[in-house]
């Protein structure tokens, strides 16, 4: 759900399957392109054991009806080095658990679908 704004400096809230809420703020904007998120791992009951956390979503169009969606996380873990791994692992299952939707990413960055 969208708190504020549009574009760069947008705040969207995002809940979890177990009703945890907290806010992304979008630092790219690219309509049709890419769009970047930072998340703010501070709200209570973050569910990942996360300090730091971005998205970054690319489309690449490969002709006139197909696309390539490149996704990436960057992350540091609490705890740092020494935690990375565990926290990645965790953050892969989560992802695994949880992929969203292609029409939730074409629509954010307004592809048309």
């Amino acid at each position: 759900m969208i708190v504020s704004g549009e574009g760069v400096g947008m705040v969207r809230q995002c809940e979890d399957t177990n009703g945890v809420c907290w806010l992304e703020t979008c630092t790219r904007w690219e309509p049709d392109n890419a769009y970047a998120f930072e998340v703010d791992t501070s709200a209570p009951r973050y569910p990942l054991p996360l300090r730091t956390m971005r998205g970054d979503f690319e489309v690449e169009p490969l002709d006139s009806s197909r696309s390539i969606v490149s996704i990436r996380f960057t992350f540091t873990a609490r705890g740092g080095w020494a935690t990375e791994l565990p926290a990645g692992q965790e953050c892969v299952r989560r992802l695994q658990r949880t992929v969203m939707p292609v029409g939730w990413f074409a629509s954010s960055v307004g592809v048309n679908q």
